[in-house]
């Protein structure tokens, strides 16, 4: 009758206004929409294409100033025939000043999560010794290249950086044990410099476990982007 005239109204009313909020989403990211189709696989076919070839563009802004407006971008290109797709602006939001509440937040939720993060790239090793101890001093490694964290100019080529790492200790359980970290803001020479694009950034971290099996969850923060990557590496302690 009408009460369900009604709730179809409106229901229908709730889709095309979640659907425009997908499409503006798609095209201000930079992204694709689709909608009322029915060859799905062919969509994701597409989708997983484009994703497959693409440029990544970087550059510091001249204008310093993060006021929280929305500011624009565009990306042109000389070559004919060709359609860019691009996201179209960001908000100018100094993440080194967010609150520290929710900085902890992100952090250890991405900690926790059993999914990895990509948002800055690493790798470690975590390297037991062969004669256990108790507790056992675990070496951690991470590293960095040069093109995943962001550093700021500085005269004479220095370079300054604020990174966060973390060693977080689970039970095979999942339950928290340690959450050691470190803070790395410092300035590098041109010539230490030099040798992380050359090499990465090689940061050395240490846990101490006892016998028994773990999950470490490693993570570093780029504290003036707010990025964070992930990482798990299980690892086993024998007895002494």
């Amino acid at each position: 009758g009408n009460e369900y005239g009604r709730y179809v109204a409106s229901g229908g009313q709730s889709a095309f206004s979640t659907q425009a909020v997908m499409a503006d989403l798609a095209q201000q990211s930079g992204g694709k929409f689709y909608i009322n189709r029915n060859d799905i696989d062919r969509a994701v076919a597409l989708a997983s294409a484009d994703g497959g070839v693409y440029y990544v563009l970087g550059y510091y802004p001249e204008k310093k100033r993060f006021d929280g407006e929305f500011r624009k971008i565009k990306v042109t290109t000389s070559r004919p025939g060709v359609h860019l797709r691009h996201r179209t602006g960001y908000f100018a939001i100094d993440t080194t000043k967010s609150d520290n509440k929710q900085r902890e937040a992100e952090t250890a939720s991405t900690l926790r999560s059993a999914a990895n993060s990509t948002m800055v790239y690493f790798d470690a090793l975590v390297q037991p010794p062969t004669q256990p101890a108790n507790p056992t001093k675990v070496p951690v490694k991470f590293r960095l290249p040069a093109n995943s964290f962001t550093s700021e100019e500085s005269k004479g080529g220095q370079r300054k950086i604020n990174l966060e790492f973390y060693s977080a200790v689970f039970s095979k359980e999942g339950k928290l044990l340690q959450a050691p970290h470190m803070t790395v803001n410092t300035t590098l020479e041109a010539d230490q410099y030099a040798q992380v694009q050359q090499k990465g950034l090689i940061v050395p971290m240490e846990v101490q476990l006892a016998p028994g099996n773990y999950d470490l969850r490693l993570a570093v923060r780029d504290n003036r982007t707010g990025y964070l990557g992930s990482l798990t590496a299980p690892v086993s302690i024998a007895k002494p």
